[in-house]
């Protein structure tokens, strides 16, 4: 039986007669239209990466397809605007934005692949978007893109013309509505950018080889002492925004032309010029201009941060500049997952572009670089009695409808199982204890419709929006519970409150190394591979948390997974300005 394929859940690209729709995931059927969908005749394709042997193998693939892009990138950019510089430098630019471009695609890729092999499928609607709507600025809009429903409509209905093997009926678009949604920018001039600006322009008091920090995640008192001791000025930085370069369709009519001729290289190699962010085109001029004005440090020692080797494309091409100058290059830990979770994309482009790696305390034999320097948001022990909190505290997770970076999580709809499975948490506890369960909800939804999806299942729920002052919260708490491998029961466990971790050893692979400490809270009740027995823990220590969690073999057992992964020194800016300045 032939089927009309639908990508995403764009009413205008749904057929308005019975055909037979193959929906190409669970991103096509938002909550909230549920019961208007239950009369729709169609059913789901299955998710490719639910195998989960395939996603890793994938990621591994992935990643070498990726190398060679990044080759082939760096020699065509350096063509266009006719510079010099390595790869290590376009790495350090494009280089977030690539691995996420390639990883976004061979999943839209997949899917369609796996639905025109397994099914007849006669049409689609194809929404005739102009591209240019879909070009970010740079790798900070990127985010807002690739979670919409419009640029996801738009990715797939480019592969799908070019493996030409589906009918596509095309349809004008409401244009408007994409502008509003995607490129509407927030000008509002406010007494934080007024205050940017002063501690911008307190820049001019660097000497040209100070040590540069920016984003460390250091508390800004822990930073301020690190540069008094480093003596120079003490500058808290933040960066400027990108040039807003409107896209030339004429300069992206190039190719990029690898050894390697398979299909999803073919389509990829195509795309990436369509896709690319002004930032790095159109907008690399203007960008180089504005690093030249900056005010920062000519020649600095060593550059440090955490957070701004991502998004920040000022900052990555002033770094990059600097580091083909001699300048040294140090990412810091930023959040959980790292040095633990089986595969992180983000893990191997930090490693790969620094000249030194601060981890939270994890090491790497065949990796020098990595260096633990602790936790550096500077969390403490807490010290207050447990059982006299009234409330259990539990946190959980969104992710977007469509798959994006690769790391070793729930990917996609993968979302609804991880759902349920607190779900199945919650109906386990028992009901004097329900009744004092706070959910705190992610802080961002994705469409996912989080807090319907709890109301309908218990009503009585009580939410929080994910907004409150999340130490407020734990400090009210008796028991915290960590549903997913983030930084969240990190922090919990360097803080010493008592946690129960949990969570699906089939979506949160850990990798070898790290699995000798999860099997040590596992024996001692903090770390669970599913909700029951997390429930069953709770409910069996909760009139008594104190007498489990300060028993010597659960201290002992937390001593030495913070040891490992959140590691408090008593000095620790010794420790890292000794790395600093060796």
């Amino acid at each position: 039986m032939s089927h009309f394929l639908v990508t995403t859940p764009l009413k205008e690209t749904w057929p308005t007669d019975n055909s037979k729709i193959l929906f190409l995931g669970e991103w096509c059927l938002l909550y909230y239209e549920k019961k208007s969908l239950s009369s729709v005749n169609g059913h789901v394709l299955d998710y490719h990466w639910d195998d989960r042997n395939k996603l890793y193998n994938d990621y591994k693939y992935i990643q070498k397809i990726y190398e060679q892009l990044l080759i082939l990138l760096s020699y065509q950019l350096n063509t266009i605007h006719n510079v010099d510089h390595s790869v290590r430098y376009w790495r350090i630019l494009v280089g977030p934005w690539l691995g996420y471009f390639l990883q976004i695609l061979f999943d839209r890729w997949s899917s369609l692949t796996q639905a025109m092999n397994s099914y007849e499928i006669d049409n689609t609607i194809i929404l005739d978007y102009e591209s240019e709507h879909f070009i970010p600025k740079g790798m900070d809009d990127f985010h807002e893109y690739y979670i919409s429903d419009e640029w996801n409509h738009f990715v797939y209905g480019e592969i799908l013309k070019m493996a030409g093997e589906v009918s596509l009926s095309y349809q004008n678009p409401e244009q408007v509505q994409i502008e509003n949604k995607i490129n509407n920018t927030n000008h509002n001039f406010s007494l934080k950018k007024i205050l940017k600006s002063v501690l911008n322009n307190l820049s001019y008091l660097n000497r040209d080889n100070d040590y540069f920090f920016i984003s460390t995640q250091l508390p800004k008192l822990l930073q301020l002492k690190l540069e008094l001791k480093l003596n120079q000025f003490p500058i808290i930085r933040f960066s400027r925004q990108v040039p807003n370069k409107k896209p030339d369709l004429k300069k992206r009519s190039w190719e990029l032309n690898p050894t390697n001729d398979s299909d999803f290289v073919r389509i990829s190699t195509k795309l990436i010029s369509k896709f690319l962010p002004t930032v790095y085109l159109e907008g690399y001029k203007s960008l180089i201009e504005i690093v030249q004005n900056l005010t920062w440090p000519k020649r600095p020692k060593a550059i440090w941060t955490s957070d701004s080797h991502y998004d920040d494309d000022v900052f990555k091409a002033w770094s990059a500049n600097k580091i083909e100058h001699g300048s040294k290059l140090i990412i810091g830990q930023h959040g959980g997952h790292f040095g633990i979770g089986r595969w992180y994309f983000l893990e191997e482009h930090e490693i790969s572009i620094s000249d030194k790696y601060f981890s939270w305390g994890w090491t790497d034999n065949s990796i020098p670089k990595v260096i633990p320097v602790g936790q550096l948001k500077n969390k403490k022990p807490l010290t207050f009695d447990y059982s006299n909190q009234k409330k259990l505290l539990m946190v959980c997770l969104s992710m977007p409808r469509y798959s994006y970076h690769m790391y070793s999580v729930i990917v996609a709809s993968q979302y609804l199982d991880y759902l349920n499975q607190q779900f199945l948490f919650v109906k386990s506890l028992k009901k004097s204890i329900q009744n004092k369960l706070i959910i705190r909800l992610y802080n961002k939804d994705y469409g996912w419709e989080q807090e319907n999806r709890w109301k309908d299942k218990f009503p009585n729920i009580q939410l929080d929006n994910g907004k409150k002052n999340m130490e407020s919260l734990i400090i009210g708490s008796r028991l915290y519970v960590s549903t997913y491998n983030a930084t969240t029961y990190l922090e919990s466990l360097t803080m010493n409150i008592p946690t129960i971790i949990f969570w699906n050893h089939n979506h949160w692979e850990i990798r070898e190394s790290a699995k000798p400490y999860f099997e040590k809270m596992k024996k001692v009740g903090i770390f669970h591979d599913n909700p029951v027995s997390a429930a069953r823990q709770i409910n069996s220590v909760w009139d008594d948390v104190d007498k489990w969690w300060s028993s010597n073999e659960v201290s002992e057992v937390v001593k030495i997974f913070c040891n490992r992964f959140s590691k408090i020194y008593k000095n620790p800016l010794k420790k890292i300005i000794k790395e600093i300045k060796n």
